[in-house]
């Protein structure tokens, strides 16, 4: 992008709110921000909202330190001073990766990379994204909720140009910024991660693609799925996704090197995303791993997750009855489930490697204590039956499956098991979908070593690394036509473990589909929520994640009063962020009865 964010959007309109208390603030960037966080700040005084006016039960605080972490850190990190030089942000996100997949939290695969940077750094237990790929990263890159920060139907989803990116903003205060991989934010030329403030790029524009290069495409259609700095171009022949990605990155890290400037590094993987495709050596690795099943894998997970302090020893998980009993497969069901998982596997493996091949960099180049390092998933994992992009020609012979003429995915009782133990996996708004993996490491500022029970979301990410840079964004320096970020900076989480929510404030999220989506409000250790199956809303159910984080009993029966508050909460969201609540599922008939467990 050639010109400032600000000149592009100087004439573009500032947010409209609906509620008449707020038109009538001087700050309306700040009664957006408390009407939807909760937070009301200092010279504004709208009318009292509803749902502030309940005072929940007492119980434990899911946004407080867990008795079950580790031992509190010796000592508070101090924040960042004026005169320290700003920091380096790396930025590594897994493309739809279950919450128990890798080590650090329970997972079978031998992740040594990422439980390395979990040592050095903190593990957080309730960090919270959307419910698919596309929303989420419209929240991260913005630090606005989706439905504001994004427009546009899921084919031609794109941020809106009213919304400043962190690439942007950190790029005009003189970072480098640069992005490999997955981008799924549009494809147009004022839409790709070039226009939108990465100045090395080389992108996956859809949500979607081969981590070979595609069998049955000729080169000039190819042109279609990959951009390198605004130009469409085709893969090389030994290209595999999350190898390429990781060169590239450490290629555009290192060219500047040494300037003087720090540098934002988005590197996104796509794996372990669909189709399942590795070399044939990383999965020959997992023979035998999975052939004990579902429920065996599941279990391991779940004893290896209380060993860990994850979960109390006495934690109820989710037992989902759609699972399939592994005895009830045939032979052949068997080994072709057994095989898609050590693909699986092998990708999150080799993720793994390329990871602590960045991590060797950093260390090689002296530039490790000065960099901010945080490694997430984008969603749950998936469950897709096919995926989109399966051609007839693809051959799915067990023997072939993982190759590049393959195009499978890891199936529904899979995912089921990646979000051990935790409620269904990505599209749903239940913590099995939005809930992920996500460990933060900053040498001598943030935490070795520890494990953090605080609810955060991905919206939070623009305003907390603003914040450690030490860099205002744009509507907060008065500049007109920019959306305002919703997140809130998180920082004294990151660095002190100091709750960043607590029982009076709000969060919440909502994205649907004509097959998918829901919403979810939550308050405190309360969470009410709802989301669609087989393309139609389920009704909407209460629970308790203090004592319930699995999402097992649904307590709207004993507890209807905080049903109702959280329910007025969420129209207030929604009115604040233009959602339609019939189309979010919040329709009188959503009220009827609690899913079933």
């Amino acid at each position: 992008m050639s010109t400032s964010f600000a000149a592009r959007c100087a004439a573009k309109p500032v947010w409209a709110l609906s509620d008449p208390a707020a038109d009538a603030c001087h700050n309306c960037g700040a009664v957006l921000f408390a009407a939807v966080w909760g937070r009301i700040d200092a010279g504004c005084s709208p009318q009292p909202d509803p749902a502030t006016q309940f005072d929940p039960p007492a119980q434990a605080d899911p946004t407080a330190q867990s008795d079950l972490t580790a031992d509190e850190p010796d000592g508070a990190a101090p924040p960042p001073s004026a005169d320290s030089p700003q920091p380096n942000f790396l930025l590594i996100v897994a493309d739809d990766l279950g919450f128990s997949d890798i080590a650090p939290y329970g997972g079978e695969m031998p992740t040594p990379n990422l439980s390395r940077l979990a040592e050095d750094g903190t593990r957080f237990l309730d960090f919270h994204t959307a419910v698919k790929c596309n929303p989420t990263r419209a929240m991260l890159h913005t630090g606005i909720d989706n439905n504001t920060s994004a427009i546009g139907p899921r084919r031609n989803y794109r941020l809106s140009p009213d919304a400043a990116t962190l690439a942007e903003v950190l790029r005009d205060a003189g970072y480098h910024t640069y992005m490999t991989g997955k981008w799924d934010l549009g494809r147009g030329a004022e839409q790709v991660p070039s226009a939108r403030g990465f100045e090395q790029v080389f992108a996956l524009l859809p949500g979607a693609g081969r981590h070979y290069p595609n069998p049955h495409r000729e080169a000039s259609d190819e042109l279609n799925s990959y951009s390198q700095n605004g130009e469409r171009v085709a893969v090389p022949d030994d290209f595999y996704s999350t190898h390429f990605y990781t060169d590239r990155m450490l290629d555009y890290i290192d060219a500047n090197l040494g300037d003087g400037r720090p540098f934002f590094a988005f590197l996104s993987y796509t794996a372990p995303h669909y189709p399942l495709q590795a070399p044939r050596d990383w999965i020959e690795a997992y023979d035998g791993w999975y052939e004990d099943g579902y429920q065996a894998t599941r279990s391991a997970r779940i004893e290896r997750q209380r060993e860990l302090g994850l979960f109390p020893a006495d934690f109820e998980p989710y037992s989902d009855e759609n699972l399939a009993d592994w005895a009830s497969l045939t032979d052949a069901e068997r080994t072709d489930e057994s095989r898609r998982m050590q693909i699986y596997a092998a990708m999150v493996d080799i993720i793994d490697e390329e990871i602590g091949r960045v991590l060797d960099y950093l260390d090689e180049q002296g530039i490790a204590d000065d960099t901010v390092v945080l490694f997430m998933s984008d969603n749950g994992a998936d469950g897709t039956a096919t995926g989109a992009g399966y051609n007839e020609a693809d051959d799915n012979s067990l023997d072939n499956l993982g190759n590049a003429t393959s195009y499978v995915t890891v199936g529904a009782n899979w995912a089921r098991v990646s979000s051990t133990p935790l409620r269904l996996y990505k599209t749903f708004t239940s913590e099995g979908g939005t809930r992920v993996p996500a460990i933060l490491r900053w040498p001598g500022r943030v935490a070795a070593g520890q494990m953090y029970q605080n609810y955060f979301q991905v919206a939070d990410l623009m305003p907390t690394l603003l914040d450690l840079a030490g860099v205002e964004h744009p509507s907060d320096r008065g500049e007109s036509g920019i959306l305002s970020m919703q997140g809130r900076p998180v920082t004294n989480l990151w660095l002190q473990g100091t709750p960043a929510y607590g029982d009076a404030d709000y969060a919440f999220h909502t994205y649907t589909e004509p097959r998918l989506g829901g919403g979810y409000a939550r308050r405190g250790d309360w969470k009410l929520t709802w989301w669609k199956e087989d393309g139609e809303f389920m009704p909407r159910a209460l629970f308790n994640l203090a004592d319930d984080p699995a999402e097992t009993r649904d307590r709207t029966a004993d507890h209807p009063e905080i049903a109702a508050e959280l329910a007025q909460a969420w129209q207030n969201y929604a009115a604040q962020n233009g959602i339609d609540t019939e189309t979010a599922g919040f329709a009188d008939s959503t009220t009827a009865s609690p899913p079933p467990p």
